[in-house]
């Protein structure tokens, strides 16, 4: 999470894992698995879990729950309250759920701090500790 730049993180996000690797053209499909979920376990070691990764969460198990529950009684009705789950996951997905990018949020940053944050400079764990703290001043 230090050496890997924000670009990549992004990236990695947008579904491109092998943007794990230091070096493009090094490294496998199953290596790129192994590192990301290494850092995405101090990811989560460091910062925990977000208000919106848990608001997903919940939408999650509430959707599992109604697919429980229509398996079980078969009443139709519970088909549109899971559509209804579906649409407000689809919502929160976007821009993770804030209406922001990171792209977005590096350009209020930048404002904020006076100078220009490029997603390539940055590592992972000093955008998420200066978010934190551009969150905390406003």
């Amino acid at each position: 999470m230090d050496e890997l730049s924000l670009f990549n993180w992004i990236k990695i996000n947008d579904g491109n894992i092998h943007f794990v690797r230091k070096n493009i053209d090094d490294g496998t499909p199953a290596l790129d698995e192994f590192w990301f979920s290494k850092i995405y376990d101090e990811y989560l070691a460091d910062f925990g879990l977000s208000d919106m990764h848990m608001k997903l969460l919940k939408t999650m198990k509430k959707r599992a729950l109604l697919e429980c529950e229509f398996a079980i009684t078969r009443d139709r009705f519970k088909l549109t309250e899971i559509d209804l789950e579906i649409a407000k996951l689809d919502s929160m997905m976007k821009n993770n759920g804030t209406g922001m990018t990171i792209e977005q949020s590096l350009i209020h940053m930048s404002k904020w701090m006076n100078t220009w944050i490029n997603s390539k400079n940055i590592s992972i764990r000093d955008y998420f500790n200066l978010l934190n703290e551009f969150k905390r001043s406003h």
